[in-house]
């Protein structure tokens, strides 16, 4: 049976960015922690901590002491925002001072959460042990049958087939169209006003959040709708009480 592929929702980079801070925003909210003006400005300890991420990390074991959006201890491209057809995310690589970082990446699924996911072509760690090299005394077996050398000598990350291991799992096209801004695949800014995070709607406005004129215009609306309901109310009252006088009319 074929491996399901994994949902997500299709974005341009921009798009994606500007979601991403305002997930992150709104999770360190929720542990009393400060908003920040863009996502680079967040620990590696918030975006690790929320829920919705935790399974796609904890699937390789490895520290989080020290994490890159840039081109890091092992060369890699391919981190900070990327993109793969419509699929954007954010790479990253992360590892204690005494492990080989592993390479991750963030995305938004297809119900708009924020997951993770670790490749696994093109990857550095030890597969035999699912953790990073550094922590396993198979570390060097591993190495050796993975890279033909030690742990210590791989210096690089196989970008390609990480490309290639990301693409294959969202199920995307080889020259696929990226989204942006104008394609009818990337989402309008409407709609990312209802987007999830922990399985919780956020982006919302509170009554204390809305201005003096949102207020009223939703005030409007709240007085159209009883209005509405009203009216029908009234209709639905006429037609049960000319069906009472027809049943009394039969009955004489």
């Amino acid at each position: 049976m074929p491996k399901e592929k994994a949902t997500f929702f299709p974005c341009s980079p921009e798009q994606f960015a500007d979601a991403l801070t305002e997930a992150l925003n709104q999770h360190a909210r929720q542990t009393g922690e400060d908003d920040c003006a863009s996502w680079k400005d967040h620990t590696g300890s918030t975006l690790l901590n929320m829920p919705s991420v935790s399974d796609g990390i904890k699937r390789i074991e490895h520290d989080w002491e020290n994490w890159e959006w840039v081109d890091g201890y092992l060369k890699c491209k391919i981190v900070g925002i990327q993109s793969i057809g419509p699929l954007s995310f954010l790479g990253v690589t992360a590892g204690g001072d005494w492990e080989t970082p592993v390479y991750s990446i963030f995305y938004f699924d297809g119900d708009k959460i924020l997951r993770a996911y670790i490749p696994e072509k093109g990857n550095v760690y030890n597969f035999l042990a699912k953790s990073a090299f550094g922590n396993n005394d198979s570390d060097e077996k591993a190495a050796q049958m993975g890279w033909k050398k030690s742990y210590e000598d791989i210096h690089s990350y196989n970008e390609e087939k990480l490309l290639e291991d990301i693409r294959l799992h969202f199920g995307i096209k080889k020259g696929a169209q990226p989204a942006d801004d104008t394609t009818a695949a990337a989402p309008k800014q409407k709609d990312w006003d209802n987007y999830q995070v922990d399985s919780k709607t956020f982006g919302v406005k509170t009554v204390r959040e809305l201005t003096e004129a949102e207020a009223k215009d939703e005030l409007c609306k709240a007085m159209d709708t009883i209005e509405a309901m009203r009216t029908r109310g009234d209709e639905i009252s006429q037609i049960a009480e000319d069906w009472s006088k027809d049943e009394e009319t039969e009955a004489n």
